[in-house]
């Protein structure tokens, strides 16, 4: 994950936004849910004070990093547009998703530019990132 020029708009790594994920009912039941009975709360206690620490907080890093991948829901989308605007095969889609008040940015052929509390940094991350880059309608 490269967050050195996204740190300029809000970026974090995985342990920035672990307070933000604490707060979310729907993110500790999950992290409960595959984490079972005996690690979970113990997860669940390392979200709230934002330290991952033994093998529970290596499962704890693991699941958040799959969990926001995987269920995180569009809310913006864009093209990169790489050459001729009416070209498709020159422009590339780039999308803003979130999961329990965090953001990424996902982009074909990018790596990862780490997350964002609000969904104003994470397209400000964009705007700049890219020279020019459209909204879908």
């Amino acid at each position: 994950m490269d967050t050195e020029f996204a740190k300029d708009f809000g970026a974090r790594e995985l342990t920035g936004v672990l307070e933000r994920l604490s707060t979310s009912s729907h993110a500790c039941e999950r992290l409960l849910s595959a984490l079972g009975p005996a690690n979970g709360p113990l997860a669940v206690n390392m979200i709230r004070c934002g330290e991952l620490v033994g093998e529970v907080g290596d499962g704890v890093h693991d699941f958040f990093v799959d969990e926001i991948e995987n269920e995180a829901e569009d809310v913006w989308a864009g093209m990169i547009l790489a050459g001729e605007e009416d070209n498709p095969e020159t422009n590339y889609p780039v999308l803003i998703k979130e999961y329990c008040g965090v953001f990424f940015v996902s982009a074909l052929e990018h790596e990862s530019a780490g997350y964002f509390l609000s969904l104003e940094d994470a397209l400000g991350y964009v705007e700049c990132n890219w020279d020019r880059v459209r909204e879908d309608p």
